[in-house]
């Protein structure tokens, strides 16, 4: 399978990206009410409201990619990411993660962006990233932490980049668990530290 990426921000195609919203329109999955394209001009979570009004993935440092199949148009999966609010220094991945149902089980689309995630990480100069979301992606986030370090730890790479999953934290007004990865030596526990003054 080949697998196209579509860059996203406020200035793209609104149908290109109503057409991956409307995908969770019919999904019962607690993780697909921020994508779901209803209502979005008025719902300020919507991932539809968050490239068009918000702007949160313009700039050189933020977009959000979509990630097509090649041979048959559709469309797998979409990750956004962009500076980290509390901390610049910081990138936030995943954001607004969404996959439709019927290609979740079949597809190993959290590698592309995983791979992708960590070459954004580094050509923009930030000492790490953090993935949160609610606490009942929590399964979903350990999923993550797991292949995460399995992938480093089988490439045996000098820079591991460990996946290490904390909170609760209150993060837009919202009780969020994070997973982090720093790789500037000696930055990690000033992050924590930072992120001290948020933890529920």
């Amino acid at each position: 399978m080949s697998i196209e990426r579509i860059h996203i921000n406020s200035s793209s195609d609104k149908n290109q990206v109503l057409e991956f919203c409307d995908l969770a329109n019919d999904d019962i999955r607690p993780a697909s009410v921020n994508i779901k394209s209803t209502d979005w001009q008025n719902n300020s979570s919507s991932l539809m409201h968050k490239i068009f009004i918000d702007k949160i993935y313009d700039g050189d440092k933020a977009g959000y990619i979509l990630y097509k199949d090649s041979d048959t148009g559709k469309i797998l999966s979409g990750c956004g990411y962009h500076p980290f609010n509390i901390d610049p220094n910081i990138i936030v991945c995943y954001s607004r993660a969404y996959s439709p149902v019927d290609v979740f089980a079949t597809v190993n689309h959290w590698q592309n962006f995983n791979e992708d995630s960590k070459r954004i990480t580094m050509e923009n100069g930030f000492y790490g990233s953090v993935a949160y979301t609610n606490e009942y992606n929590r399964k979903l986030l350990r999923m993550l932490m797991i292949l995460s370090n399995k992938e480093t730890f089988r490439n045996r790479k000098e820079d591991r980049w460990v996946v290490k999953m904390i909170g609760p934290y209150l993060i837009y007004n919202t009780r969020q668990l994070m997973l982090y990865s720093i790789h500037k030596e000696g930055y990690e526990q000033q992050f924590l530290n930072l992120m001290e003054q948020y933890k529920v």
